[in-house]
């Protein structure tokens, strides 16, 4: 086997022979001032003159030259005729000022953000509010005078179904929401989140207990009465309150539900990119119905189409039609139920039977029938 060297053969060549007297001087220049700056630390330690470093005695005395030794903070400006109560009471639009009852008061200012700067704000998050219709966030801090910090987020979706959707997300599975004045809610360890209207708002404060619980309470009454929201608000007449979309009536009224029960899912319905805008109403356990618009009765028949196509990889077809059809699940053995009629696109997910989807089902076309 050859022998092979690791090392180069070939001898470095010294391109410096000798070093010049300038460095030479530098460097003992240099090594010269560390060793005095050491001598001289090292003096000074026992070198304390307190009439260098305080007051003299005679500054201190009452009789002594006047000197001022504390500066006043600066006051908030108060325009000239208003009065200093007045002036003292902080803006905090759009957020109604009872927020500041009982002692709390405004941690800093109230921020607003848009589209545009949203992750600055909430940066994991701001994808999924702007898929669900955003428009704009308010976001204000308030504390209490034990020194506790409660933040606000008010977010306005757009629409009811915007913010169905977005508090959908945030609601757990098994977690009953309560309902006041028009405003969904549900409370936190540290806060509330909840919504109203076309709004989704939350609240965490920094620690939990019974003053947080009262004050988030008192979120929901302070918000409940915001008729139109905070666009109202700011205006000298209120204005009238969002309408309700017609897929929210319809749903109501066929199956008897709280809008509570109701969400929206503005894009991968079923988990299909090309399902959006879907309305769906919890039933008895998993099960839930849906109810689609579609802009025109073409687009409703073709969407049918592509959604049973997608859904027989899944489901055995039990049932077809050129406009309905009933689908079992091949593992899971949940029934499914879809059905075309004019616009409207509708049917029950996750049905544990075929009785309990059809009368669900039923009373879908049966509401739509008297449209």
């Amino acid at each position: 086997m050859a022998r092979q060297d690791i090392f180069n053969k070939r001898r470095h060549r010294l391109l410096r022979k000798q070093v010049s007297l300038g460095e030479n001087a530098a460097s003992l220049i240099i090594a010269i001032a560390l060793v005095g700056v050491a001598v001289w630390v090292a003096a000074q330690r026992d070198a304390y003159d307190p009439a260098m470093r305080d007051l003299a005695p005679e500054l201190l005395s009452r009789d002594g030259p006047k000197i001022q030794l504390y500066n006043q903070p600066l006051k908030p400006w108060v325009e000239p005729g208003q009065s200093i109560a007045v002036a003292a009471t902080p803006n905090i639009a759009p957020f109604p000022p009872t927020l500041l009852n009982d002692g709390w008061s405004l941690a800093g200012r109230v921020r607003s953000f848009d589209a545009s700067n949203l992750y600055e704000k909430i940066n994991g998050e701001a994808e999924k509010f702007i898929k669900q219709g955003f428009e704009a966030l308010h976001y204000a801090v308030i504390k209490a005078p034990d020194g506790t910090e409660l933040s606000i987020e008010l977010y306005d979706q757009g629409n009811l179904g915007g913010s169905l959707g977005i508090f959908s997300q945030h609601k757990p599975a098994q977690r009953a929401v309560e309902e006041k004045a028009g405003t969904s809610y549900f409370l936190t360890t540290v806060g509330v989140i909840g919504r109203k209207g076309q709004y989704f708002f939350r609240a965490a404060a920094d620690r939990g207990g019974e003053l947080v619980r009262d004050k988030s309470l008192a979120l929901v009454d302070a918000l409940a009465t915001l008729v139109g929201g905070p666009k109202a608000m700011a205006a000298v007449k209120p204005a009238p309150a969002p309408q309700t979309p017609a897929e929210v009536m319809l749903l109501r009224e066929a199956l008897g539900i709280a809008e509570t029960a109701l969400t929206f899912e503005s894009a991968n319905v079923f988990q299909f990119d090309f399902a959006k805008d879907f309305w769906f109403a919890a039933l008895d356990g998993k099960a839930r119905a849906f109810l689609h618009t579609a802009a025109s009765e073409d687009e409703a028949r073709i969407l049918f189409q592509a959604l049973l196509e997608e859904q027989s990889y899944d489901y055995e077809v039990l049932q077809q039609s050129p406009a309905r059809a009933i689908l079992k699940h091949n593992f899971l053995a949940t029934i499914h139920s879809l059905e075309q009629r004019g616009r409207y696109l509708f049917g029950v997910d996750n049905a544990p039977d075929s009785g309990s989807a059809r009368t669900a089902h039923g009373k879908l076309r049966q509401a739509l029938a008297d449209e």
